[in-house]
């Protein structure tokens, strides 16, 4: 299935289960033009958009979302997360004190 737009998207998802959609997104994030689209529709889309910032490593769409800024903070979102020492993934999954 070629999903072209956000709507499109959006209405696939309808008839799918919560480990499918993300699938669906994340297979649709890196060659989509139009991934900030999706938060014009509200939290749901919020939360889809951060899905697709992360899988497609686009910052400004993750801090749009409202996503996980320690990870930004920290400048570890270059690297991929298995290429991260333990430290350095702990240290994304906490807030700074």
């Amino acid at each position: 299935m070629i999903i072209v737009n956000v709507d499109e998207l959006l209405e696939s998802l309808d008839q799918l289960r919560d480990r499918e959609r993300l699938r669906r997104v994340a297979a649709w994030a890196p060659t989509a033009t139009d991934r900030a689209a999706l938060l014009d529709h509200g939290e749901y889309g919020r939360r889809l958009a951060l899905v697709a910032g992360l899988v497609a490593r686009d910052v400004r769409l993750i801090k749009a979302s409202g996503g996980p800024v320690p990870l930004l903070r920290a400048g570890l979102f270059d690297r991929r997360i298995t290429e991260l020492s333990s430290r350095d993934r702990r240290k994304t999954a906490r807030p700074p004190r």
